[in-house]
């Protein structure tokens, strides 16, 4: 136990210091700083101009009102740029890392290398993006007259946590196959597209394999139909949410067992 303490603090001062590292870099270029908070907003913004357009057509859209389809957007942009916020830079940095053995410099660190390789730089133009999002979110709520209670939100917050951790992690493995693989530099931008596209449409889309394989097998509902579906339908189980803690596990140890089984490779070219 007193390890375990040890360890979390070891590990929560050096997030801190990383933090405040990305911090200053992000000063030092204020200029492009305010222009990536800006432009991200302003995709968020384009898309309640969508939004509105597309209804009005129609009162519905894959069993979505106007202002579930806003807060699903809304929150869409909280997921998205939380995660780019933690491993954006990092994980777009992690195959030309492998590919060009700058890695070595992890390896050689008292801490555990896939930590340093997955947090070493933060994205901080994300949070007042990410912050855009959740009070767009939280307006859709007070439209919808939802009663907001202590295990809604619970809920809500592990499945977020679930959805965090399942594609940092397929990001992780995908990118950890430079090991064998070389270069993932087309890799790199598909899967940006597998999180921004199919993630931002409700599941609900879906019919058929396609939904069935979207939401329980590569769940990209998992990024905001999952969550929001709580919120706006309070639809989702407690056998289901522990479904997508479990396999949120899964990825994880995936993630770790590729990096081990990668670094055992990546030992062997450079002896």
């Amino acid at each position: 136990m007193k390890r375990m303490v040890h360890n979390i603090l070891k590990y929560g001062k050096i997030l801190a210091r990383l933090l405040s590292l990305s911090y200053q870099k992000a000063l030092t270029y204020r200029a492009s700083f305010y222009l990536t908070t800006v432009s991200i907003s302003l995709w968020l913004i384009a898309s309640i101009v969508w939004i509105y357009i597309l209804y009005s057509y129609s009162d519905s859209f894959a069993g979505y009102s106007i202002w579930q389809y806003i807060g699903f957007m809304g929150f869409f942009h909280i997921f998205q740029n939380i995660f780019w916020f933690l491993f954006d830079i990092s994980l777009n940095s992690l195959s030309d890392n492998i590919f060009y053995g700058k890695i070595d410099g992890l390896l050689t660190k008292p801490i555990g290398s896939k930590f340093l390789a997955s947090f070493n730089e933060f994205d901080i133009a994300s949070i007042p993006n990410a912050l855009f999002g959740l009070a767009v979110f939280f307006i859709s709520i007070i439209k919808l007259k939802i009663v907001i209670t202590f295990l809604l939100v619970l809920k809500l917050l592990i499945l977020a946590a679930c959805s965090v951790v399942v594609f940092y992690s397929i990001f992780f493995i995908v990118l950890s196959l430079a090991f064998w693989a070389g270069r993932m530099e087309s890799v790199r931008g598909f899967l940006h597209t597998v999180l921004n596209d199919p993630g931002s449409i409700p599941s609900s889309a879906y019919q058929g394999a396609i939904r069935f394989i979207a939401s329980f097998i590569i769940p990209v509902a998992l990024v905001t139909t999952v969550p929001t579906s709580v919120i706006f339908f309070n639809n989702i189980d407690w056998p289901l949410t522990s479904y997508y803690v479990i396999l949120a596990t899964v990825f994880y140890l995936g993630s770790n067992l590729v990096w081990k089984l990668g670094l055992k490779s990546y030992s062997s070219v450079s002896s």
